[in-house]
């Protein structure tokens, strides 16, 4: 379970998706401080953040990695 008293504006970026969900969760339900509320407002510009990079269509580097890795060789002997 994720500590909010412990954690720092900095460290919002390297919570997986689970654990940003689960501070947004404990957040909204904590006590109010300026402190608790600057880190809800990080948490969701992160979600916002991550939501819009899904929203943009383009597939994983391991998706085209399956479609496209033939291409991607390393060493060429053509050259």
């Amino acid at each position: 379970m994720l500590n909010i008293n412990n954690l720092r504006h900095d460290e919002i970026q390297n919570l997986t998706n689970d654990e940003l969900h689960e501070a947004v969760a404990l957040l909204e339900n904590a006590q109010p401080s300026e402190r608790q509320a600057q880190l809800l407002n990080r948490a969701l510009d992160e979600i916002d953040e991550r939501e819009q990079w899904q929203d943009e269509g383009q597939p994983d580097w391991a998706q085209e990695w399956e479609d496209f890795g033939e291409v991607y060789d390393d060493d060429p002997t053509y050259i």
